[in-house]
């Protein structure tokens, strides 16, 4: 498939303008990655018996991976890094524990100079371009440049609970069932250099040298294909984009908790392990709501969301028969 001229640039939850696309689409995408073409070309090494059990076993996988991302609504590198033992499954929960949580990184300042004039307009170019900061000290009545550091910090996310009556939880389930230890492993120990948040988490808690589950790059690959066989999706800039990226997932399951368990921000906060503004006042700030108060809150939600996931499934019955 040729490149898209629309993912020339990144795209982040800024630029998603359009609300939950509703249940069916969702589905949609799942469903297309079972149509992904993998061993289609007769080989010598494989029989066509053997070429379709392994096209049949990655199309499986494709369609859990867009399942996972549209339920748990994880990053996708930290959906790629779920492993069996982060999930619990009860009748009618499936509890998810101790899922990484990527981007939390702990800042330092270490002090190099103090002086009693502004620094100069060159100074602060040249702080710059070294990762330093000049900072007015009133106390001391002086300027002081130090030297910013940030390390990567190792974070899990807050326990949360997917219903087991929304769609695509069985596909969740079964991989689960299925999975030795990692859900979407990887035949090959990636070499490419990660994140250095991601390396931090390989060296100090898995305790592997090599990346032991498919790339991201590859994972956006797969549901970005799939979701373009289907069609346009959001609107940036005023232009029709086709294809989502890992963000529209965490985008679309934010707006579907809003939607159908009329999630507020506490509750999107404890989901999804976001850390309220400092702007949001104390009380905000530490009163917390644990998997137990977004449990209440989708149960007590239940009708509602069977309601909504309904009229989703209709209206886009009802648009496939006009077209």
């Amino acid at each position: 498939m040729g490149r898209n001229p629309y993912h020339e640039s990144r795209r982040g939850l800024k630029n998603i303008t359009s609300g939950f696309v509703g249940w069916k689409m969702m589905c949609y995408i799942a469903d297309e990655c079972l149509n992904n073409k993998y061993y289609y070309k007769k080989s010598r090494m494989f029989s066509d018996e053997q070429r379709e059990a392994m096209r049949k076993a990655l199309q499986l996988r494709d369609r859990d991976l867009a399942a996972a991302l549209s339920l748990t609504g994880g990053r996708i590198t930290e959906v790629l890094m779920a492993r069996k033992e982060n999930f619990v499954l009860e009748d009618d929960f499936i509890y998810v524990k101790n899922l990484p949580l990527l981007k939390r990184h702990t800042r330092e300042k270490d002090l190099i100079e103090t002086k009693t004039s502004p620094p100069t307009k060159e100074e602060q170019v040249e702080a710059k371009k070294n990762k330093e900061i000049w900072e007015w000290i009133t106390k001391e009545n002086l300027f002081e440049k130090y030297k910013v550091s940030s390390d990567p910090t190792i974070i899990y996310r807050q326990e949360f609970p997917i219903p087991r009556w929304e769609p695509m939880t069985d596909f969740l389930v079964e991989r689960i069932n299925k999975s030795r230890t990692w859900l979407f492993p990887s035949p090959y120990t990636g070499t490419r250099k990660e994140s250095a948040g991601v390396e931090k988490w390989m060296k100090e808690i898995f305790g592997v040298t090599g990346r032991p589950w498919i790339s991201p790059q590859r994972a956006y690959q797969i549901v970005q294909e799939a979701s373009q066989r289907i069609g346009e999706f959001v609107v940036i800039k005023k232009v029709k984009a086709f294809g989502v990226w890992n963000h529209w997932f965490r985008s679309q399951r934010a707006s579907q908790l809003a939607r159908d368990y009329e999630f507020g921000d506490s509750h999107l906060n404890a989901f999804f392990g976001w850390v309220e503004p400092r702007t949001a006042g104390t009380a905000r700030r530490y009163t917390k709501i644990g998997v137990t108060g977004l449990e209440d809150q989708m149960v007590e939600k239940k009708e509602r969301f069977e309601r909504s996931m309904k009229r989703d499934f209709e209206r886009e019955i009802n648009k496939q028969k006009r077209k």
